[in-house]
């Protein structure tokens, strides 16, 4: 029996799988059927992706988001290809339906595949190269790369309201973190940019709203 499997992938944890599961999901296919991985293109052996290659039978069909989840190596794609022609599956490319198993057999859909993989490729060393080029130019001024330190602008905006609102009696550091929308450590981040002493003010109750000392 013909099953339909779809396969879905993003470079880092941040990024969302969300949109390319959603899209699985609205053309049919089973939850088990679909595989994603959280890892860079370039690494050949995705846990996942070996996984769906493993269940694949003759008559199958395998669905990707586009090509470059698939893979941005072009001799990856290539090897996949023809382990996909080998087994008898047929693909598909959800964002560019000209790239599937019928089309790359013409000589036309073969060079459309060839340019979309290469096209790929040359993106992700391209900006690999801006980003260490960029990277280098830092170095050679006196800067790091990486996250600046210190507090955020944001926090540096919300910090005195925060000191208002923990002086209420009845508010906790719950209470703050839901309205500013920040993380606990962040609510004292605000104390400290503001050279709050919290401890002073109010008893620590846990969890609890917080008490004035007497």
């Amino acid at each position: 029996m013909r099953e339909e499997f779809a396969y879905g992938r993003v470079s880092t944890e941040s990024q969302n799988l969300d949109i390319q599961v959603d899209r699985f999901k609205l053309l049919g296919i089973k939850e088990e059927n679909i595989f994603v991985d959280k890892d860079s293109s370039k690494n050949d052996d995705r846990k996942e992706l070996q996984k769906l290659l493993s269940k694949l039978r003759k008559g199958d069909k395998v669905v990707f988001y586009d090509l470059t989840r698939l893979g941005r190596n072009l001799r990856y794609l290539l090897t996949l290809v023809d382990t996909f022609y080998e087994i008898g599956v047929d693909f598909q490319d959800l964002s560019n339906p000209f790239i599937n198993t019928e089309s790359t057999r013409t000589s036309e859909g073969e060079l459309i595949f060839l340019i979309f993989g290469a096209l790929g490729q040359y993106f992700r060393k391209s900006s690999n190269e801006k980003v260490k080029a960029g990277l280098e130019a830092a170095r050679r001024r006196g800067k790091k790369g990486g996250r600046p330190s210190g507090p955020s602008e944001r926090l540096k905006e919300v910090a005195p309201h925060v000191v208002v609102m923990h002086k209420n009696p009845d508010t906790s550091i719950k209470d703050i973190m839901k309205a500013f929308g920040i993380s606990q450590g962040s609510v004292y981040k605000c104390f400290s940019i503001e050279k709050y002493d919290y401890k002073k003010q109010h008893k620590n109750v846990g969890n609890k709203n917080a008490a004035y000392k007497y």
